[in-house]
């Protein structure tokens, strides 16, 4: 026996159940979606203008400390002439000279804060331009007891900006011979990765109270750990901070870490290498 039962109005009743549901969800996504986007732009336009203002901030103070630096260092210069060369004058001239430093690393950093990505890019050898920085600062070192050991790469090329990364060298041997106790190591090299060949410069230097506990905080803007603060090493912490944001510009990535009584940086380069050579072909 046989029986057929018409459900037509059943289906048709869930059918429109769904098509209804369907709707009444894509329409409450949107609302949220759009609720979001409203709230999250309100929720972090404080915070935009907050930073846009530390930013300015930082250009203009920059900028209006240099003038009383000049006046204060030239009158120094003046007692100095009349009245001869002592401990006081001494101290003003390491303070002008801290504070000056400190005022051209903070322009730097304002600078690098409002650009997004490197406006006028160009070919550089960088195997050349890390041995120019590193004879620089021979002299500097010998004059601190400091052995330079340099290995570098011949032809090691990138793509970017030569100041900036002139700079970065700059501080980077900065920082080495600030803290460095005996040597310092610098090395360039390139390696494969699965999708193309990297370069990456290392530089390695011993000093006190190495530790990894906080060592990812020395790229952080102002930062000074409390074992070099009591050896009484003048700095302001700028200096790594700036070259994270250099590094960053340039596409790589930058990172330090402890080894025993070494501190080292290892800063990583996309390389940039002609149509047709034969490192392409590796």
């Amino acid at each position: 026996v046989y029986f057929f039962i018409d459900n037509s109005r059943q289906i048709q009743t869930i059918n429109s159940t769904m098509k209804i549901s369907v709707v009444f969800g894509l329409c409450a996504l949107l609302s949220i979606t759009i609720l979001i986007v409203l709230m999250s732009r309100r929720a972090i336009l404080p915070i935009a203008r907050s930073y846009e203002k530390q930013k300015n901030f930082i250009a203009d103070a920059s900028h209006e400390i240099k003038t009383p630096l000049t006046i204060i260092s030239a009158n120094n210069e003046l007692i100095e002439m009349d009245f001869g060369e002592n401990d006081s004058t001494r101290a003003i001239s390491r303070q002008i000279t801290r504070l000056t430093s400190m005022t051209k690393n903070l322009t730097a950093l304002s600078k690098i804060d409002t650009r997004e990505a490197l406006g006028d890019r160009k070919r550089l050898d960088l195997s050349e331009m890390v041995k120019d920085v590193a004879d620089a600062y021979v002299s500097s070192a010998e004059s601190s007891n400091l052995k330079v050991n340099l290995d570098v790469v011949d032809d090691v090329y990138i793509l970017g900006d030569e100041g900036l990364i002139r700079q970065m060298l700059s501080l980077m041997l900065d920082n080495s011979l600030k803290y460095g106790k005996s040597y310092i190591d610098i090395k360039l090299s390139t390696y494969k990765t699965r999708f193309k060949r990297k370069v990456k410069l290392t530089i390695r230097n011993d000093a006190d109270g190495v530790s990894n506990k906080d060592i990812d905080k020395c790229f952080d803007r102002f930062y000074r750990s409390d074992s070099v603060r009591s050896q009484g090493i003048e700095g302001s912490g700028i200096g790594l901070s700036i070259v994270k944001e250099i590094v960053t510009l340039h596409k790589g990535s930058v990172n330090a870490h402890a080894v025993g009584n070494d501190f080292i940086i290892i800063a990583d380069f996309p390389t940039h290498l002609l149509k047709g050579s034969k490192e392409n072909k590796i």
